[in-house]
């Protein structure tokens, strides 16, 4: 016991720290070692490819989720098609009316690689189908990803253990099934094992200080760069490893090497992929790789100094110089930088101001926050991510800290991806996914470094318990030699002639022998040897660890990440069995063969791109997301009543409405789910005609009772239940029960007076409605025409391109080819345009001859009417169709509305318009009907009313000799107004050619507009609905009353007609003029006002002479009186019009601007006349007089 004991306290007096044996010393390994390695490695890249395939077994080789969807269908583009043309590729199906040029809007690594192994595996005779070569391929880059983790592993520890069981734990890792299922056909598949790949050659080559191993790291890099947008996160934490070695005082030239080597090439590659260019210089997410670059630099110079000048200088002045050097240039990169983020040359993008941030995006892009995946994890997340190994890798940070040595550079970048990671997993749920490898690397960095420990304690000779055991290396050659008696005293008992050889410290083949005799508890092969139970215990416990890792991802595996999107299973609480519910693909299947090939679907965002690919039809949002405002344009339309929605789907050309709807199938995450999201970017965009408030009770979006009226009249909730009210989908509750909701929502029938319900799957979940076509309902224009075309024998030439549609004017042009200045932009005969000219040539020539003084604006009206009924038989047709339906003129005010601009001057020739318009409706409705000229259910005077507004709105005024010719010109008669262009027409009656020439250059995709003229803002208001601002072109008239029995009434009129006027005629009062009391207002004002003592002064006033102050006065009381009259009418004052301006948008705006400038004309007015009164006061001459 005496020697026990003194061994026992030499060993406590000189045993060092216990440290993994991973980091004591390089292992050095044999040939069996090798092949038992790599046949466990084969072993586990099979196991991460089964355990990926649950999926293909459940449902079959199908493409899941959404992306995917969209990933497959280009894939199946460029496996047809050439690179070239890939880049090239415009998709007509997206976005609609902008379309997707799709070469540059993506990653094009998972597609490129895919193609490639379809095109390699055809050439070598192995036929196999792109939807294969898809559905498998993120299984197998799982199986690579396996090695990746394995080689970085091994390179970080030089232990064969640590490397196998990382790679076993990211083979099975449930953050990394998410996104490599079978079927699941995502970038993120062939980016985790890019991002394994390159951190472990960058370790390697900052380890070698090879510029091979730096290239090979650059040329991955561009491969990640190539195939995910995760690629920032790479060009981050390489730069901060370098930095942090950098002022660690770790600097190398083995560092300076690979860090140069891989940012010069990395970058240079990287600006040649389409979609990221020159991201990688203007973008604030790389500017850390530069600042690095440049700091490097300056240390590699400051060590070219040191060892320049050690014989002039002290060590401490060359270290002051070079952190001098150092402080000065990482100044002028900050400074840099925030001048480039100030002038907005650098810039972040939303979802990395989100990580910076977490609240960003919610506060100011919500499109970002309303995805699930980018919402902060939970804890309950990161445990179904990681399972049981999320216990044990604080354990393995810890080890990568417990050495006697320094920190290498290897270990000290696991810590600092693994930290990185980590913070990034818990801002966004989506970035586990990166933390999966970090974590599986720490993870098996502490069980083997337990099972380490472990063995130790087995290894020693007879340990009574774990407190006796003090350490290993320090008692190296009392236990070998002890050992070797052991052993040849147990050679001698089994009768073996020769003794084994002795094995050396932790060999490879501990981890299946004592594990297996852990497991079976049984005594190891020498019989005096004991090892102690609790150890065996621990043994028993770490592999029970690991296969209740592996019962966990196979659990999460087979269930929650085997579902696809493609179908819903409900389970059934009673018998607690599932039902699917394949909605989707029959949804898919009805648009593909009951529909229109060039359908429009309008949908939310989430479902665009299976349409796209599942369906075959365009769509006008889809997952891309690039365009936030087309997003919140039909989010707006959901959140609208049917009257507001249909003039935007009409003008966005829609023609089916597509949702998703839970109620009846308990599904979860429908579209009334994602509602309170709807509004919430809809108001971003449209905060002037979007209230989320109005929608919320208690401060959410409410859809159960008790909901707000706007949420029960908004077109998302009357699609969804419409017909809802007869449904019982759980016969235990109500007619009407909602099950996602769980409550009673309607009881009472939905009425649809617009859309039409076309399709309801078989268990609601999905539902489509068509946009029903009203009488003059419009098709967007796609093109009348292509470069030439033909109506008839009528020719038409064009430089166009149709963008949807504006406010007001229908279909909407942009050029298709860069114009110069003078150049033609459009060509056509008279006879592709319509005119009163053209009138003659219908049916209703007759009635014309008839009525020769009917106004052309009439006869202009009748022709759109009469082509109109003719529908695709029109030569106009094209043209007819690319008018708005909905004009917003004011005589299609509403009483509000009216009520807004009551006895103004606009309210008085609206009042005239629609009377004119009736008077004529009615003179001619008998005529025209009854000769059959019109059917009577067609001729009506909300038809005739349309027809009128669409000749006042759209006419092009052409002159012609002393007249004007009014105009309906194809395409250019819907162009949007602009005040920056000057329109050129000309037009040749005697060849029959009207030309439209460009009056300023324009480039491809530029708007192609038209100046509707100098006008009003009554008149703008009057035929557009929209106005510019106030001019000088706007105007006030004003008539003074005079009394009817005045006996000098017929000699004033005399006199005024010596000055062009009448008693009657009004004055008009001009908007921002500095002469408001022109001369002629005050001339013909002395004469009304005149009384008989001043009839013999009348020649001074034909000379514009004052005669009198009496006159003077008079002639402003009338004026003043006049003046606050008209003022008097208004319904509202200025001060009321002003404060309603900021609450208010759209026509209602523009109708109160101008209100508010009339009135603006006469408080001017009033201010002229009450400063010339004052100065009359003052004029002692007049007074004299």
């Amino acid at each position: 016991m005496a020697g026990k004991k003194d061994k026992t306290t030499k060993a406590t007096e000189t045993a060092p720290r216990w440290i993994p044996a991973a980091f004591r010393v390089k292992q050095e390994t044999n040939a069996r070692e090798r092949v038992l390695c790599a046949a466990l490695l084969g072993l586990i890249c099979v196991l991460a490819i089964a355990i990926r395939l649950f999926s293909v077994a459940k449902w079959g080789r199908v493409i899941h989720e959404y992306d995917p969807q969209f990933n497959f269908r280009t894939s199946k583009f460029l496996a047809t098609n050439s690179f070239d043309e890939f880049l090239n590729w415009f998709d007509d199906r997206a976005w609609y009316p902008l379309g997707r040029v799709v070469g540059g809007t993506l990653y094009p690594g998972l597609m490129m690689i895919s193609a490639s192994i379809y095109r390699i595996l055809h050439y070598i005779g192995f036929p196999i189908s792109i939807l294969d070569v898809c559905v498998y391929f993120a299984p197998f880059f799982a199986a690579a990803t396996s090695i990746a983790t394995y080689a970085l592993t091994y390179h970080v520890t030089k232990q064969m253990r640590a490397g196998l069981l990382a790679a076993f734990f990211i083979a099975i890792s449930p953050a990394y099934i998410s996104r490599s299922v079978g079927g699941s056909y995502d970038n993120e598949g062939v980016a985790i094992f890019l991002l394994v790949l390159v951190f472990y050659l960058w370790v390697r080559s900052v380890d070698s200080g090879s510029m091979v191993d730096a290239a090979l790291t650059a040329i991955a890099y561009f491969a990640m760069v190539l195939s995910w947008g995760g690629y920032v996160f790479l060009i981050n934490v390489i730069p901060i490893h370098a930095l942090i070695l950098v002022f660690s005082g770790r600097f190398t030239p083995q560092l300076y090497i690979a860090y140069c080597t891989f940012y010069i090439l990395g970058t240079m590659l990287a600006m040649q992929v389409p979609f990221v260019g020159f991201n990688v210089i203007q973008k604030a997410e790389c500017i850390g790789s530069h600042g690095v670059f440049g700091v490097l630099q300056v240390f590699a110079f400051g060590k070219y100094l040191q060892s320049q000048l050690q014989s002039s200088l002290s060590s401490q002045q060359i270290k002051a110089l070079i952190q001098t050097a150092a402080a000065g240039l990482v100044g002028i990169i900050a400074f840099v930088a925030l001048v480039l983020q100030l002038t907005g040359k650098l810039q972040w993008t939303g979802r990395s101001l989100t990580l910076l941030d977490p609240t960003y995006a919610s506060k100011y892009i919500p499109i970002i926050a309303s995805v699930s995946e980018h919402q902060p994890t939970s804890w309950s997340s990161f445990y179904m991510s990681f399972g049981p190994v999320l216990l044990v890798v604080p354990l393995g940070l810890y080890y990568l800290f417990a050495t006697n040595t320094d920190l290498t550079p290897s270990t000290m970048f696991v810590i600092i991806y693994s930290t990185l990671s980590w913070y990034f997993a818990g801002i966004m749920n989506r970035l586990v996914l990166t933390l999966a490898p970090a974590a599986c690397v720490l993870a098996a960095i502490a069980i083997s470094g337990f099972l380490d420990r472990i063995f130790f304690y087995l290894e020693r000779d007879q340990p009574q318990d774990i407190m006796e055991a003090t350490g290993f290396i320090n008692e190296e050659e009392d236990m070998k030699a002890d050992k070797v008696k052991k052993i040849q005293e147990a050679v001698r008992i089994q009768g073996n002639s020769q003794p084994p050889i002795l094995e050396g410290e932790d060999i490879f083949g501990d981890l299946i022998s004592h594990t297996f005799t852990a497991i079976h508890l049984d005594e190891n092969p020498l019989p005096e040897r004991k090892t102690p139970g609790p150890i065996k215990a621990f043994i028993g416990i770490m592999t029970c660890f690991l296969i209740w890792q592996h019962l966990h991802s196979s659990s999460i595996s087979s269930k929650a990440y085997s579902s696809t999107s493609l179908v819903h299973e409900q389970l059934n609480r009673t018998t607690w069995e599932f039902t699917i519910h394949d909605d989707f693909r029959e949804a898919f299947s009805w648009l593909r063969h009951n529909t229109d090939p060039n359908a429009r679907i309008l949908s939310w965002w989430d479902y665009g791109y299976q349409i796209s690919s599942l369906a075959n039809r365009t769509v006008l949002v889809d997952n891309n997301t690039w365009n936030n405002t087309h997003i919140a344009t039909v989010g707006r339309v959901f959140g609208s009543t049917e009257a507001e929605a249909l003039p935007i789907v009409e003008s966005l050309g829609v023609d089916y409405i597509f949702l998703l709807f839970g109620g009846a199938s308990s599904f979860d995450g429908d579209d009334l789910d994602k509602f309170p999201w709807f509004l919430r970017i809809a108001q971003g965009v449209f905060p002037d005609t979007v209230d989320i408030h109005r929608f919320q009770v208690d401060g959410h979006v409410q859809v159960a009772p008790p909901s707000t009226d706007a949420m029960k009249q908004c077109l998302l909730y009357k699609m969804s239940y419409y017909r809802f009210e007869k449904m019982q989908p759980d016969f235990s509750k109500p007619l009407g029960y909602d099950t996602n909701r769980n409550a009673v929502i309607q009881t009472e029938p939905i009425e649809l007076n617009h859309f039409e319900e076309v399709f309801t799957s078989n268990a609601w979940v999905v539902r489509i409605y068509k946009v029903k076509k009203q009488v003059f309902a419009i098709q967007p224009l796609e093109t009348i025409m292509d470069d030439t075309a033909e109506v008839d024998t009528i020719t038409m030439a064009h430089s166009l391109r149709a963008l949807g549609s504006s406010y007001g004017r229908g279909t909407a042009y942009v050029a298709a080819k860069n114009i110069t200045q003078g150049e033609t932009i459009l060509t056509m005969s008279l006879n592709s345009i319509m005119s009163a000219y053209t009138a003659q040539e219908g049916k209703l020539k007759a009635f014309y001859d008839a009525n020769p003084t009917l106004p052309n604006a009439v006869v202009l009206a009748l022709h759109v009417l009469e082509e109109k009924f003719k529908g695709i038989e029109s030569n106009w047709y094209p043209f007819l169709n690319s008018l708005p339906q909905e004009l917003h003129g004011t005589i299609f005010l509403s009483e509000e509305e009216m009520d807004l601009i009551h006895n103004s001057q606009l309210y008085r020739l609206t009042q005239a318009r629609e009377d004119a318009i009736s008077q004529f409706f009615e003179a001619m409705y008998g005529p025209l009907t009854s000769s059959s000229l019109f059917d009577p259910l067609d001729f009506t005077l909300e038809a005739f009313r349309w027809a009128m507004s669409i000749v006042w709105a759209h006419s092009i005024l052409i002159p012609k000799g002393s007249d004007v010719e009014a105009l309906l010109v194809p395409m250019v008669s819907t162009m949007k107004h602009s005040n920056d262009v000057e329109n050129k027409f000309d037009v040749n009656f005697d060849t029959n050619i009207f030309t439209m020439i460009a009056s300023k250059a324009y480039r491809i995709g530029d708007p192609v507009d038209i100046n509707l003229g100098p006008s009003s803002m009554a008149l703008f208001m009057l035929n557009y609905g929209f106005c510019p601002d106030a001019s000088s072109l706007d105007h006030v008239p004003i008539t003074i009353q005079v009394e009817a029995k005045d006996p000098l009434k017929a000699f004033k009129n005399s006199i005024l007609a010596m000055i062009n006027t009448t008693m009657e005629a009004p004055f008009i009062l001009s908007y921002g003029s500095s002469g408001v009391l022109a001369d002629t207002i005050l001339q013909s004002m002395r004469v009304k006002v005149m009384t008989s003592q001043e009839i013999e002064m009348h020649e001074a006033i034909v000379k514009n002479e004052r005669i009198g102050l009496r006159n003077e006065f008079a002639m402003c009381r009338a004026l003043l009186h006049t003046c606050n009259t008209m003022l008097a009418a208004y319904e509202y004052s200025l001060d009321d019009l002003r404060r309603m301006l900021p609450t208010i948008t759209g026509r209602r705006r523009d109708l109160v601007r101008t209100v508010v400038m009339e009135q603006e004309i006469l408080h001017a007015t009033k201010a002229d006349l009450l400063e010339y009164w004052q100065s009359l006061l003052l004029d002692d001459q007049l007074a004299a007089e």
